[in-house]
């Protein structure tokens, strides 16, 4: 499907589950209590990788509810503990809704994505409380559409479990 010169490729629906939020309707107010039904945004997970055993990086795409074409994406961090994947920290790359999201959903959104260590250099400050003294890195570059290509790298580093952007 073509649309204002874009080739459009429909999101692939299989192994996505979509939830909608239950309204309970009565004299023209929510039940007591109830929150106002809102509609839950599509998401996919673009990209993830994991580092050693306990460090997993995941790229999500998330569909704007305002705009059938825009999406989200974020960087999530988890560490594995107490035998379960947590989250311990999220960041946004880019703005809000400025991605495609058919680029996004497409066959390949990720032209690059790295998690890796890196060494301190011989001579660099190292604090002896830092619970991880190696550094880890995280670049990402998702494609913007067919015809423009791939975004500029976004570079990213973990303070402690924190992702920051460099």
């Amino acid at each position: 499907m073509r649309n204002g010169g874009f080739l459009i490729r429909p999101a692939r629906t299989t192994g996505v589950l979509m939830l909608t939020a239950v309204c309970v309707l009565g004299t023209g107010t929510a039940a007591a209590g109830a929150a106002p039904a809102e509609a839950q945004a599509e998401s996919r997970r673009i990209a993830e990788a994991t580092l050693g055993q306990d460090l997993r990086v995941i790229v999500t795409a998330t569909r704007s509810t305002r705009d059938r074409y825009a999406a989200s994406v974020d960087l999530a961090v988890h560490r594995f503990s107490g035998g379960a994947w947590h989250q311990t920290s999220r960041i946004r790359v880019g703005q809000a809704d400025g991605w495609f999201w058919y680029s996004l959903t497409g066959s390949t959104p990720v032209c690059e994505f790295s998690v890796k260590d890196y060494p301190r250099r011989p001579g660099q400050p190292h604090d002896d409380h830092t619970v991880d003294p190696t550094p880890q890195r995280i670049t990402l570059s998702l494609g913007v559409t067919p015809s423009i290509g791939c975004s500029p790298v976004h570079r990213y580093h973990l303070d402690g479990d924190r992702v920051v952007a460099d």
